[in-house]
């Protein structure tokens, strides 16, 4: 063979060997049609699935159903995709997705990082709010009133929205 002819051959071979060889390819994730109650799909969630949710400024009343907030104004907002607030000492934000039908889907949290020592025990009531926020997979909404619940359906977190300024 001349020399060009050896040179295609070789790079026609070299593709061949790569285009066999490699990893498997990982199977395709199939989504149910419907999803279970309080799941949010991505094609039905967004920052404007639940309207509801956004332009009203949060003011938790009850964490996991009592009123352990302590005289601290812990806070939370909706708005471009982004559930904002302050977490009793910090501010923190992060990407979230709901749906219409009430699933809500908080995603990674960044936050300042500051160390309050008052009033007494606001840094584990910091902790525990982040925690049942992580752990909301539901929501439901009315009479100024914004609701948090988990996967199971027990209530975690009870909002009232702030008056308006």
């Amino acid at each position: 063979m001349n020399r060009p002819i050896r040179g295609v051959v070789a790079l026609l071979l070299v593709v061949v060997i790569a285009g066999c060889g490699g990893a498997e390819p990982e199977p395709e994730t199939v989504r149910p049609a419907t999803p279970p109650a309080g799941e949010a799909r991505a094609a039905d969630a967004g920052p404007d699935a639940a309207t509801e949710l956004v332009g009203i400024d949060w003011v938790l009343d009850r964490l996991s159903g009592a009123d352990a907030t302590n005289g601290v104004t812990i806070t939370l907002g909706f708005a471009d995709g982004k559930a904002r607030g302050n977490a009793g000492c910090n501010g923190y934000g992060r990407p979230y997705a709901a749906t219409e039908d009430g699933g809500i889907d908080f995603d990674v949290l960044a936050m300042t990082v500051e160390e309050c020592v008052e009033p007494p025990g606001v840094m584990a009531l910091e902790g525990t709010y982040l925690a049942a926020l992580d752990a909301a997979g539901q929501y439901r909404t009315g009479e100024g009133r914004l609701e948090l619940f988990d996967a199971a359906g027990e209530m975690l977190l009870e909002f009232v929205a702030a008056p308006a300024e």
